[in-house]
């Protein structure tokens, strides 16, 4: 089982991945620990979130091996 991970900044993750329109691996475990996590959002962070996966899905945002 994996160790807990301190609540993680989403905003800081959300500005990495909308700057270099590259998610990494680290940005998507934080992104999903964040996602399923008790950790509240506000309207905005979840607005964000979409629209980084929309762009993730229609492939405006690469996957990147680091």
């Amino acid at each position: 089982m994996a160790a807990p991970q301190p609540n993680v900044d989403l905003t800081k993750i959300l500005d990495r991945i909308e700057t270099t329109n590259a998610l990494s691996r680290q940005d998507y475990l934080q992104l999903t620990h964040a996602l399923l996590s008790s950790q509240p959002m506000t309207d905005d962070d979840c607005r964000r979130v979409n629209r980084c996966l929309d762009r993730l899905q229609n492939g405006r945002i690469t996957l990147s091996q680091t």
